[in-house]
């Protein structure tokens, strides 16, 4: 059973990886969008836009490494 998780957890990481391949393009804006949040142009709505977005883009690579890493290690036992 813990290694049908294990299995699970690695589709699931490699799901995390086609879709961060897919949305490279955002990503990509917002890391651009770091220098833009220190212009003296953004409003408080892309300032929020651009913090909001790198807590996304964290998120999502401390999940597609822990499912990474606990599948690899369930799929051994």
């Amino acid at each position: 059973m813990k290694k049908f998780g294990g299995i699970l957890l690695i589709i699931v990481a490699v799901l995390l990886v086609i879709a961060t391949l897919t949305n490279l393009t955002s990503l990509i804006s917002n890391l651009i969008g770091i220098v833009n949040l220190f212009d003296s142009e953004t409003t408080g709505f892309d300032k929020g836009q651009i913090i909001g977005g790198l807590i996304y883009w964290i998120i999502h690579f401390l999940a597609m490494f822990f499912a990474f890493k606990y599948g690899l290690k369930l799929s051994k036992k």
